[in-house]
């Protein structure tokens, strides 16, 4: 079984790659809502998308950490 610091250095990873991803998702959005910004543009729809699931991933593990 884990000790209590290894989860919580689990947790705190974890935390920090989200908070990452999250402000890089935040980033994209805020190129979108510039003028001539369009989401439908490029690669930019490709990594929009690769944050979406990464996020949505990271935090299913979060949900899963906490059963």
């Amino acid at each position: 079984m884990a000790t209590y610091d290894s989860l919580r250095r689990q947790a705190r990873t974890l935390e920090s790659v989200l908070e990452s991803k999250i402000s890089a998702y935040s980033r994209l959005g805020m190129s979108f809502s510039k003028p001539g910004g369009d989401v439908e543009s490029g690669h930019d729809t490709e990594r929009w998308d690769d944050l979406e699931s990464e996020v949505e991933g990271l935090l299913e593990k979060v949900r899963a950490r906490r059963r």
